[in-house]
């Protein structure tokens, strides 16, 4: 019967067939015809993939792994398995995120395949997977060696496309490190390289679009580095231009990488609110669970900065326990948890902010995401000032954060410690070293001049004169 349902299917209805290849391929596979159902499986997650439905897809190839799974052993199955294996990656991060036990499997299996077939070009999402692994919930130094491992054959051989990913991902981690001018070349290198005709479909196999995620971790460097007009332009770039692509993925990740985070760097809270609330609803209407989760966490953040103490920084504890307790994502946990800790010198409770100075730190080493180690000292000198008035280290944490800005070569971070520490000077009657320290670096800026931490600054040096 369903034999026969498939073929009538097929001969007289072919618009279902095309639209809705799963029907077709639930009768195939109940009628034992296992070569035909597999490929209509996989037609239905192609087109479940392509409208950003990627739980949908993800059903579907799960679907058609248990029916390869029963075809006889041979390198034919081999190659099928490995082709499904690397199409499953980019769906399944989107639906699961980068912590679910399928994608370890799934690219454990897509190695070993490659291995004995062969076909190591083939496996690019798969290493593309570690990579994002490693970025979100590993080592940031890692994540370098395995961009360097793609990028550098790819120079030798002039392999155009892997030279762009290796640079975009290169890029990227060197951002998280805090090497903010190598970050720089190697994004605007992967930017020059990109061509939309012959890279844009790597979003339906890596997850997201290579321009779009290359403008937002630019634009992170810009800021970093003291561009924040430039930051904020190649930010918005990247906005629109993902929202022309129809990938939900994409859209919610320049929501949080080009707009969240980069709002978070240049204090601008309309912004991070604005942006969060936007990709939570892209999450909610793709289930898109990992930007749902993620959205929550600058939920939690905003409510801090905003003054809402006491239920952000239990929103922050909750977070924290979501993502990085039981998630395994340690990405952006430093800086939050040097945010809670803000949270808790505000409200008093000295002990849990040393604790979550302690935790930043512990992170930090264990990740080695150090682009903006300099807030944990900024926010533990704060802590010394409000705890017991010890000034001296107050002091020496500022002093800490203010030698890794200037080896990072980051003037945004730099002018925030300096506006911290210039704060404490004044207190302390110093006010020439206070000027003498934050005057050269008010007078590197030559954009965005209603950063809100250039107006303190310059607020401050009014005080000064």
């Amino acid at each position: 019967m369903h034999a026969r349902l498939a073929e009538v299917i097929s001969e007289h209805n072919p618009e279902i067939a095309d639209t809705q290849p799963e029907l077709l391929a639930h009768h195939l596979t109940e009628a034992d015809l296992i070569e035909q159902a597999i490929q209509r499986w996989q037609q239905a997650a192609t087109l479940a993939t392509r409208r950003s439905a990627n739980p949908e897809a993800v059903a579907h190839l799960e679907r058609v792994l248990e029916l390869i799974a029963s075809l006889p052993d041979n390198e034919s199955r081999d190659r099928q398995e490995l082709s499904l294996l690397i199409g499953y990656t980019a769906p399944l991060v989107a639906a699961r995120g980068y912590m679910v036990e399928e994608l370890a499997r799934a690219t454990e299996r897509a190695l070993d395949l490659s291995d004995k077939l062969g076909e190591a070009k083939q496996i690019m999402p798969v290493l593309y997977g570690q990579w994002a692994f490693q970025l979100v919930a590993g080592s940031k130094a890692r994540c370098a060696e395995l961009a360097k491992a793609i990028l550098q054959p790819a120079e030798r051989g002039e392999d155009l496309d892997n030279r762009m990913i290796g640079h975009r991902l290169l890029g990227t981690a060197q951002v998280t490190m805090g090497a903010f001018e190598e970050a720089r070349h190697n994004l605007e290198t992967a930017l020059e390289l990109y061509d939309q005709d012959r890279h844009g479909p790597l979003a339906f196999q890596l997850g997201q679009n290579f321009r779009v995620g290359g403008l937002n971790f630019l634009a992170q460097a810009f800021s970093c580095l003291g561009f924040p007009a430039e930051a904020t332009a190649r930010s918005r770039e990247g906005i629109e231009f993902a929202r022309t692509l129809s990938h939900a993925n994409t859209l919610a990740y320049a929501l949080h990488n080009g707009g969240v985070v980069l709002g978070a760097l240049l204090n601008d809270w309309d912004e991070v609110e604005s942006c969060a609330q936007e990709m939570i609803s892209v999450g909610k209407e793709h289930g898109l669970q990992m930007w749902l989760g993620v959205g929550m966490f600058w939920r939690a953040w905003l409510k801090i900065m905003r003054g809402e103490l006491r239920s952000g920084v239990e929103a922050s504890k909750q977070s924290f326990e979501a993502l990085y307790v039981q998630g395994g994502v340690n990405y952006l946990m430093p800086w939050s948890m040097a945010v809670l800790a803000e949270g808790y010198i505000r409200l008093g409770e000295f002990d849990a902010a040393v604790g979550a100075i302690a935790d930043s730190k512990a992170i930090m080493e264990r990740s080695q995401e150090r682009w903006v180690e300099s807030e944990t000292h900024r926010i533990e000198g704060n802590l010394h000032l409000a705890n017991g008035a010890d000034q001296a280290q107050a002091e020496a944490c500022y002093l800490r954060g203010l030698r890794l800005t200037r080896d990072q070569r980051a003037r945004s971070l730099e002018l925030r410690v300096a506006n911290s520490l210039s704060r404490l000077w004044t207190d302390q009657d110093r006010r020439d070293e206070a000027r003498e320290l934050l005057q050269p670096v008010v007078d590197t800026f030559t954009d965005g001049f209603e950063f809100a931490d250039l107006t303190e600054a310059r607020e401050l040096l009014e005080g000064l004169s």
